[in-house]
């Protein structure tokens, strides 16, 4: 039977938040700390995770997880638990963390905007998307896809403008301590915050519209590549049979002038290495990681031992990664078996974590990871392969529509104000000459 824990101190800083964690831990059947370790493979020491339960200090949010994971908890409520137990200690006491939720001016880019779209949903209280597709009339999921992990681009204006009303409308309902009382009434306050949601929007389309168009940038570069492609080494065959059909030079002249040129020509540039990344020398990850099967295609086996080389280079435990990128455990050893295609963004998860752990990758091996994949993904299942190759076609038309849609309105917008312009130059002329003409 283990020994009961030490009393939380009225004084501790924490004690609410360690309160929580304990009762999480009896509603589990009250595990030694011992058997909670063994839980999550040993990422925490014993002693870590009781102190995490102690109120003296906040424990980080892996450690947090880790404590739930090892006590059957939800991932979702207890990472929304930790940013409101986190945030109390970054105000001033008198009013509580919800009372200023994320500013959108942060967002330097669309991938950083839709992260403090996700950061707002777990301000509001983690609503689920059934309760804000009811407060907002939208559907689940577009509502889902507005915030989700792996987009790249700004939402539309109508899919942020619901999801930050909801929100709001979802935190003013459930904690009704949210606002100042000098903030006015409800709606004034959420318009003025959904306001500087759609300005940094608005903000962020703009830079995207002075970007020249996807199809421009393919083509420039299709241009660039074949300008610093070296010249074709001539033929000396070639040069015999122009010789022979009467071009007015001898054969050994041809030949001699093709022999000067072909020792003139530059070396062909050889073709880039298709190895993802050298495996790290030190990791001795990959020592205790089983073989893969024999009886894995050509293209899945090919894949899941580059996704292994380039995880080898992260030197941690499957567990641990799954715990910083938020995935299931069981699905990463799966990727890394072969025994399931992983996807696309997962991929990018490795290349983000190597990237943060000093081994940054180029982006031709980035270009060759997700061609394996893609190759693997058409020989497993051909359906999904093709449905994902139109879902990125239409992603890619759509962008170049909504660019062209962009660009038009800025030159509309441009051309209405050359129009004005001109028309004020043109009442001041008409309103000068009858002056002039009387001084005449």
């Amino acid at each position: 039977m283990p020994r009961p824990e030490k009393p939380i101190a009225p004084d501790a800083p924490f004690g609410t938040f360690a309160l929580r964690l304990r009762a999480l831990r009896r509603g589990a059947g009250n595990p030694t700390y011992r058997a909670m370790a063994a839980r999550v493979g040993h990422a925490f020491s014993v002693s870590t995770l009781a102190g995490a339960a102690s109120g003296a200090t906040m424990p980080s949010l892996d450690l947090t997880l880790a404590y739930a994971e090892a006590c059957r908890g939800d991932r979702q409520y207890w990472t929304e638990q930790w940013f409101i137990a986190r945030g109390a200690d970054r105000l001033w006491p008198d009013e509580p963390w919800a009372a200023t939720p994320p500013d959108p001016a942060q967002a330097v880019d669309a991938a950083a905007y839709v992260a403090l779209l996700r950061e707002l949903r777990l301000w509001a209280g983690s609503p689920s998307l059934h309760s804000l597709a009811r407060l907002t009339g939208h559907a689940r999921s577009s509502l889902g896809d507005t915030c989700a992990p792996h987009r790249t681009t700004v939402p539309s204006h109508d899919l942020v403008s619901a999801l930050v009303r909801g929100c709001l409308l979802y935190a003013c309902r459930s904690r009704p301590w949210l606002r100042k009382p000098t903030e006015g009434p409800p709606d004034r306050w959420i318009a003025g915050i959904e306001a500087a949601w759609l300005r940094t929007r608005h903000r962020l389309k703009l830079r995207e519209a002075v970007q020249p168009v996807p199809a421009v940038r393919r083509y420039e570069a299709e241009a660039a590549r074949d300008a610093v492609r070296p010249p074709a080494a001539p033929d000396p065959l070639a040069a015999r049979r122009l010789s022979e059909a009467g071009t007015g030079a001898s054969a050994g002249a041809a030949a001699e002038a093709a022999g000067r040129l072909t020792a003139e020509a530059p070396p062909p540039v050889p073709p880039p290495v298709p190895v993802p990344v050298p495996a790290s020398a030190g990791s001795g990850r990959s020592r205790h990681r089983s073989a893969l099967p024999a009886n894995l295609p050509p293209e899945v086996h090919e894949l899941a031992t580059a996704l292994r080389e380039l995880f080898d280079v992260l030197d941690v435990s499957t567990r641990r990664f799954a715990m910083r990128q938020q995935y299931d455990a069981s699905s990463v050893s799966r990727y890394l078996a072969g025994s399931r295609i992983p996807p696309e963004h997962f991929v990018h998860a490795l290349l983000r974590e190597a990237a943060e752990n000093g081994r940054p990758v180029s982006a031709e091996v980035t270009h060759h990871l997700l061609t394996l994949r893609a190759d693997a993904l058409r020989i497993v299942n051909p359906q999904i392969h093709r449905l994902q190759v139109l879902e990125k076609e239409l992603e890619t038309a759509r962008r170049d529509r909504l660019a062209l849609e962009e660009h038009a309105r800025l030159t509309e917008h441009r051309l209405q104000a050359t129009l004005d312009r001109l028309e004020a130059l043109r009442r001041q002329a008409g309103s000068s000459t009858p002056d002039e003409g009387f001084a005449a």
